[in-house]
């Protein structure tokens, strides 16, 4: 009939109140909406952000909820600030980059004179006993900072991060994400990231604009501490951690984890190490070593080149404090090394001789007497 309302065949609703339930959902769907971004808006003033390394916590953000407003312009305040707004190797997710800085107001250090912290660089490879004894100089120092591997934690993900960015974009980001991260942490005496170094990623473009930066910049000076360790004790821990019996074990043992002493101590001797290219592995690590010592040097980076050696194998605490000048932080006399140990989170869990830890001692000893690389063992 003309003019009269006609139920629907699929919905058993008259156009009338399919017209209704439509306007229902619209209004629950911009409700919906409404939400999300008031949700957004509460977690951007008031998330924390930490560092994801060393006993720390990274908040987990649902993806969908990382975009940003363009229109949003943020500035850094004179207090601590609570977010890092650029990304790294370990979060790949973030709100500013090279090609929309524009955005943002330019990070600037607190300055050092005024108590801020001295930005660092760690320049330091795996097995190194690097993070316990980042621990110990920030401690040492006035307070424990976090430390993470801002760069990539391996090769494959240092040439991910840092190809992606071309020598502009590198050199932009060192400086923007130190200093965001040493506004994170601002009432620390020291603050840093580490970075890793490997043959295959220190001359990609964006290493080269880091490295060039650190040189250049002075607003503050970014010190870097390069250090380095045996590597042949650093082969030998990278075996043991691979070996079937570490499994399910903890890395590192504090000094009451008994237990986890006594496993680690079970699986710290009677490793087999391969030894058909030894030589050749230990003289690719020394050359790796002049490449980036030269670097530094040849680039006019202010620097200072430790080993784990000189910390943890010497009858005094004259190599810690000589880290402490370098940094203008932290005790320059009179440390002694029973101080250092208390600070160590940790404790050492590996036999000190070459022979109790390896099972074929006998055919590395004969392998490398006669070579650069004799020294190495003890």
């Amino acid at each position: 009939m003309k003019g009269k309302w006609t139920a629907s065949p699929r919905s058993g609703l008259s156009p009338h109140k399919m017209g209704y339930v439509r306007l229902i959902l619209s209004i629950v769907s911009t409700l919906v909406v409404i939400k999300k971004i008031s949700f957004r808006w509460n977690e951007i003033n008031n998330n924390l952000l930490y560092d994801n390394d060393t006993s720390t916590n990274l908040l987990n953000e649902n993806e969908e909820n990382r975009n940003h407003s363009s229109s949003m312009f943020r500035r850094a305040t004179d207090s601590c600030d609570q977010r890092v707004l650029t990304t790294n190797a370990r979060r790949n997710w973030g709100e500013k980059f090279y090609s929309n800085r524009h955005l943002f107001e330019a990070c600037k250090f607190n300055p050092i004179e005024k108590g801020g912290p001295t930005p660092t660089i760690f320049l330091v490879n795996g097995r190194s006993g690097s993070d316990v004894t980042w621990r110990a100089i920030t401690t040492l120092a006035g307070e424990e900072s976090p430390i993470g591997e801002h760069t990539g934690a391996n090769i494959k993900t240092t040439k991910k991060f840092l190809g992606n960015m071309s020598e502009e974009e590198g050199a932009w980001w060192v400086t923007e994400h130190l200093c965001e991260f040493t506004r994170r942490h601002c009432n620390k005496p020291v603050v840093g990231f580490k970075w890793k170094p490997f043959v295959d990623s220190w001359n990609l473009s964006a290493a080269q604009g880091m490295l060039k930066k650190i040189a250049s910049f002075n607003k503050p000076k970014i010190r870097v501490i390069y250090m380095t360790r045996n590597h042949l004790d650093v082969m030998i821990s990278k075996r043991k951690h691979k070996d079937n019996r570490s499994k399910g074990v903890k890395a590192h043992c504090k000094p009451d984890e008994k237990d986890c002493i006594k496993i680690h101590a079970s699986f710290g001797e009677g490793i087999d190490l391969p030894s058909n290219e030894l030589v050749k592995t230990l003289q690719e690590n020394a050359d790796a070593v002049e490449l980036f010592d030269s670097s530094l040097r040849d680039m006019g980076i202010i620097y200072m080149k430790t080993s784990y050696e000189k910390l943890y194998n010497s009858d005094d605490a004259e190599e810690w404090m000589r880290i402490f000048r370098f940094l203008g932080r932290g005790p320059t006399h009179d440390l002694t090394l029973d101080t250092v140990m208390r600070s160590l989170p940790y404790v050492k869990t590996s036999p000190k001789s070459h022979a109790e830890i390896l099972v074929n001692f006998a055919e590395v000893q004969s392998v490398l007497n006669g070579t650069n690389f004799e020294h190495m063992l003890h």
